[in-house]
């Protein structure tokens, strides 16, 4: 029953993450906290991440393979300020106050949607801050700080920012999103595999022979597995859906994400 679980939520996180750039840990990591009550945010937060790594490792490959990923220039960008706001985000969490940093994200993404919905900005149909580094690098090395440091995955900033401030093409988004999740949660989640691993003890074997630091490996794959099986699902959908329609659904779901962090 447990992998079943699992595997559904890894389901939902492949559909959310193609579709969207969302990585999906606005989901998951309520879901986890729910499903295992015991489990601290040590723990917590590097399943999200590492299956979200998984998850847009995969999208990346497929979106590749359509030509949506961004230019050299802003790909060298993301890679250097993610890595960095990432590897900072996870030495900071062990000295944060996590219920303060997911309220903070609420009221950002409570921004966001209003700037989605009521901000008509210049239209464009083209890369056209593709020569703006720095733009770019800030989204980075933010989004990659707070996914690190709330194991959502970054998204929750990469996209909305991507859409509506950067003013990436709606059908690159996320494309453009999952690169720097990958990054993102790549270096969030490895200094967790060097952290002494937390007391926590499942009954069952094969969950908790499978720990390495703070890292729970059958958690991961068993979501990730999921992921993989809806990815396509998701892409499909982000390339037959309008820009419009898939604007407003994207401001429903922030909405949702927002109340969940806030209430």
């Amino acid at each position: 029953m447990e992998v079943i679980q699992l595997f559904i939520l890894g389901n939902i996180i492949g559909i959310v993450s193609s579709f969207f750039g969302i990585g999906g840990g606005s989901i998951m990591v309520p879901i986890l906290y729910t499903l295992y009550p015991q489990l601290p945010a040590s723990i917590v937060i590097p399943i999200s991440l590492g299956s979200i790594f998984i998850v847009a490792a995969n999208n990346v490959v497929l979106f590749k393979k359509k030509g949506h990923l961004p230019p050299k220039n802003i790909i060298i960008a993301l890679l250097v300020t993610c890595t960095i706001g990432a590897f900072i985000g996870s030495k900071v969490l062990y000295l944060i106050d996590t219920e303060l940093a997911k309220s903070s994200m609420g009221y950002i993404l409570i921004l966001m949607v209003l700037k989605l919905l009521f901000y008509k900005g210049k239209k464009t149909e083209t890369d056209a801050n593709k020569n703006q580094i720095i733009p770019y690098s800030l989204v980075g090395f933010i989004g990659s700080f707070v996914s690190s440091i709330t194991g959502l995955g970054g998204g929750l900033v990469f996209t909305p920012a991507f859409l509506s401030i950067l003013k990436v093409p709606a059908k690159k988004v996320s494309s453009y999103s999952n690169l720097a999740m990958l990054v993102a949660t790549l270096f969030g989640i490895l200094p967790h595999f060097f952290t002494e691993m937390s007391q926590i003890y499942f009954s069952d074997n094969w969950i908790q022979n499978s720990f390495i630091g703070n890292v729970n490996l059958s958690f991961i794959f068993i979501i990730a597995l999921g992921g993989f099986v809806s990815s396509k699902l998701g892409i499909y959908l982000n390339n037959i859906t309008s820009e419009r329609t898939k604007k407003y659904l994207l401001a429903a779901t922030l909405s949702v994400f927002a109340m969940k962090l806030l209430y």
